[in-house]
């Protein structure tokens, strides 16, 4: 799977199908929690939502954890509902634009961002 690079000889994909560097592009940015965290079934699976469209994923967390949306590093107020099997941020109330972080808020107080999107009318 490509994850964090679109290499340039397409061999080196190694995916059954090989995808364009517009499919890459428009993937959501993962970083290392992605993995460490074990998110799965990002809903939609897109590097790029329009403004107010909820999202969802699958994730192990560690007791006492959270997700939370940050923009800019600040936190946001997205109400983040748990239903016994994803992850729900409720994007209706807010119009945000530009890159988001999906992350993790652990007990300890550190932040770890699992999954970046960009929201565009475009």
């Amino acid at each position: 799977m490509i994850m964090s690079h679109y290499p340039t000889d397409q061999k080196w994909q190694l995916l059954d199908t090989i995808v364009s560097k517009q499919f890459f592009a428009d993937l959501p940015f993962l970083n290392p929690g992605f993995i460490k965290y074990e998110v799965s079934d990002i809903q939609p699976f897109s590097g790029k939502i329009r403004p107010k469209q909820s999202i969802s994923c699958k994730a192990n967390l560690p007791d006492g954890s959270r997700l939370a949306i940050y923009k800019n590093r600040v936190l946001q107020k997205i109400p983040v509902t748990f239903d016994g099997e994803r992850y729900h941020f409720d994007m209706s109330e807010k119009a945000i634009y530009g890159m988001i972080d999906v992350c993790i808020m652990l007990p300890t107080g550190r932040v770890e961002p699992l999954y970046s999107l960009k929201i565009t009318d475009q």
